[in-house]
């Protein structure tokens, strides 16, 4: 079966692709504006402060109580491998060629980055998990939806893997692979709890790949095309959540849409500038609030009629991810079989937890 490893160059596919990169001048003049337009967009659209650990044995980092705006170097790191150097950091590549190999080719170097890729990945499951997206945010909870939702997350990953210009840059590429690899093990493992015939799986699994890849492309477009255009920048990121997030679900008001597109400029900024050096390279990922769906009005300005605990809304009926009591998730074997386990035990069990289990 063939997988695309490929994703090494996914950073670069914008710059060949379409237009190329500003100047350095363009993207010193277009960085107070950006930074301005960056603020204007996260205070119309609050996603208050507390960061979520996305490890259960590790603490988050710390974080400003404050909401974070453009950074000046922002504008340059929106450009495939675009995150500067900070002053005294080793230049690119003086790691040795025995170095290098023995991080490619030892079996602990391997080890560790199956692990990191591991974790990173797990990072992003657990927080597209999220039930805030399907019952406050009216995001339909089907198969393309939940992928697209786990897609985004992996993407901010990869965008901070991509762009270390450090004497690692070698290894956070190969980080990168791994990522990408566990992601693909998941894919499969949930393509198959649809109850697909096994040998279709391998189609199911290209097809995944391709939304993958598209999704991906689209978020890379986005912010190299508009590095120094914010607004201009929303507005594609609308875009990509319309098409890919929401599949052009008619339901989903546009106010939801615009609240999920300045979720994605939030996170942007969180991984890339807020996320501690240290932190990342541990696999601890502590993302930012989830957006504030409070309030929503559907697309003639009426407020949304309020979403009941079975999944009603109105005349309708909104398919709704399993309430778990706290400290259990909910997982899937490789063959697509369903499991539950707790992450502060480390037990696990095939019935499904209730308040009793613990």
């Amino acid at each position: 079966m063939a997988t695309f490893r490929s994703f090494l160059s996914l950073g670069t596919i914008g710059a060949r692709r379409f237009k190329p990169s500003p100047s350095s001048a363009t993207a010193t003049a277009g960085s107070a504006a950006a930074s301005a337009a960056a603020s204007r967009l996260l205070d119309s659209h609050p996603f208050g402060t507390a960061p979520s650990s996305s490890t259960a044995d590790s603490d988050p980092p710390p974080t400003s109580s404050s909401k974070p705006s453009v950074s000046p170097d922002a504008v340059e790191a929106f450009q495939p491998g675009g995150r500067k150097r900070k002053d005294g950091d080793p230049s690119p590549q003086t790691k040795s060629l025995f170095a290098r190999l023995r991080d490619k080719y030892s079996i602990s170097a391997q080890r560790h980055r199956i692990e990191l890729g591991e974790r990173l990945f797990r990072a992003a499951q657990r927080r597209a998990s999220d039930r805030t997206w399907h019952v406050d945010g009216r995001v339909p909870f089907d198969f393309r939806r939940r992928h697209a939702l786990i897609a985004l997350h992996v993407w901010f990953l990869h965008r901070r893997l991509i762009a270390d210009r450090s004497e690692d840059s070698d290894l956070w590429l190969m980080v990168q692979e791994e990522l990408f690899d566990a992601l693909w093990n998941d894919s499969r493992a949930r393509i198959r709890s649809e109850g697909v015939q096994e040998v279709t799986v391998n189609k199911h699994l290209k097809d995944v790949q391709s939304l993958t890849f598209k999704i991906c492309t689209h978020l890379d477009h986005a912010f190299a095309e508009y590095a120094a255009d914010m607004e201009r920048r929303h507005e594609e990121l609308v875009g990509v959540v319309w098409v890919h997030l929401l599949n052009r679900d008619e339901d989903v008001p546009r106010d939801a849409v615009v609240r999920l597109a300045a979720y994605v400029e939030f996170e942007f900024q969180n991984i890339m500038f807020l996320l501690p050096d240290e932190h990342f390279a541990e696999g601890r990922v502590a993302w930012g609030s989830t957006p504030d769906f409070s309030d929503m009005v559907d697309n003639e300005g009426k407020p949304l009629p309020p979403l009941e605990e079975d999944g009603k809304i109105g005349e309708g009926q909104l398919k709704l991810p399993t309430q778990l009591p706290k400290k259990w998730l909910e997982a899937l074997t490789d063959a697509g079989d369903k499991y539950y386990w707790n992450v502060e035990t480390m037990k696990s069990q095939w019935e499904e937890p209730t308040s009793e289990t613990g």
